[in-house]
């Protein structure tokens, strides 16, 4: 059964086998068809009678993947141990073990969400990389103590490195706060536009600091990008291996950047702050409800901020931050914040 082509009487009849055999094998390919189809089937924008229903089902079939692609505690029973990363390390021998509450793959390998850790787990094959990803969080330059104070929760903290048998582990802090963007996705479906408002200004706000400091982040994506819902905090956590000064040679990029480098830039391949905008730019399309980043947004989605999001990337970051606060000014009138009930257990259970 093609599960994005369904109607709502196929998909609530089908069973989790036939779900299985829809979904295609790679976990991370998995996550992205039902991430299309919750889009697809919100109730809040769609007029099915069985939205709601079909919803649910999709998220208890998020729900059942687990496994390499993601692992929430409250799809464990009670009786269940909490899962515990644990690794031999290389130069004493002894165990290092952490108390996860979510984990999730990726290109360069995995990544577990800790109550207040962060941990990447680099294979040896890619130590170089990992040593990267730590280097880069390792010193940021302020022009002052008030851009410090307003930057610095944005950025990721300075990281340890560990080596093991057959891995490399980066060991960040974790603000118990801040929550996986791809995550708030997949729980929600579509996220509401007063919320894609202030998490597009934190975006930019980002990417104007790195144009300051003269450093690239090429994969600013719902996976490296975290949110505090609470205070409207955007900060840009993970990816860091990627990431170089302007007009460094890139080190590595992975398979969903490579769709955005032009032919003179492949002919080029250095960090440039332009691929970080594009992404962005992404982003914001996603999160008004184009579930591919790459197609139509819903009807319901504000006309001013869809147009922003749909065109091209140019200017200084500057010039594209002051562009999307006239698109949100036109479609919200003067800022304020836009409380939203989505408190941080809600999505990893045992925070």
């Amino acid at each position: 059964m093609d599960l994005l082509t369904a109607s709502a009487a196929d998909l609530l009849a089908a069973s989790d086998a036939v779900w299985d055999e829809g979904l295609i094998a790679a976990a991370s390919d998995r996550l992205v068809t039902l991430r299309r189809l919750a889009g697809r089937w919100h109730p809040d924008h769609c007029a099915d009678p069985d939205a709601g229903a079909v919803f649910s089902r999709i998220q208890w079939q998020r729900r059942r993947l687990g496994g390499a692609s993601r692992v929430l505690a409250s799809d464990r029973c009670a009786t269940e141990a909490h899962p515990v990363f644990e690794s031999t390390m290389a130069v004493d021998g002894r165990h290092w073990t952490m108390r996860y509450l979510a984990t999730y793959a990726d290109e360069l390998g995995a990544v577990y969400i800790g109550q207040r850790t962060l941990l990447e787990v680099f294979p040896l094959g890619l130590a170089d990389l990992a040593e990267r990803s730590a280097a880069q969080s390792a010193r940021w330059m302020f022009v002052s103590s008030d851009m410090e104070s307003q930057i610095r929760p944005c950025l990721p903290a300075p990281a340890t490195l560990h080596r093991t048998a057959d891995s490399v582990l980066v060991v960040r802090p974790r603000d118990p706060d801040l929550v996986r963007l791809a995550d708030v996705m997949a729980h929600v479906g579509t996220v509401p536009p007063e919320h894609v408002a202030w998490i597009g200004s934190g975006l930019w706000n980002v990417a104007c600091y790195l144009e300051y400091a003269q450093r690239a982040h090429p994969v600013i994506d719902g996976s490296t990008v975290w949110i505090d819902v609470g205070r409207h905090r955007v900060s840009l956590l993970g990816g860091w291996a990627y990431a170089g000064a302007i007009g460094e040679r890139w080190a590595a990029l992975p398979a969903n950047a490579l769709a955005d480098v032009t032919p003179v830039w492949r002919a080029d391949p250095v960090q440039r702050s332009a691929l970080g905008h594009i992404k962005i730019r992404r982003l914001l399309r996603e999160l008004l409800g184009d579930i591919t980043g790459m197609g139509p947004v819903p009807p319901s989605a504000p006309a001013p901020l869809v147009a922003f999001a749909r065109s091209p990337a140019a200017g200084t970051a500057v010039d594209q931050y002051r562009s999307w606060k006239k698109a949100v000014e036109a479609t919200f009138g003067p800022s304020r914040f836009s409380a939203w009930d989505l408190p941080t257990n809600v999505i990893y259970p045992e925070n």
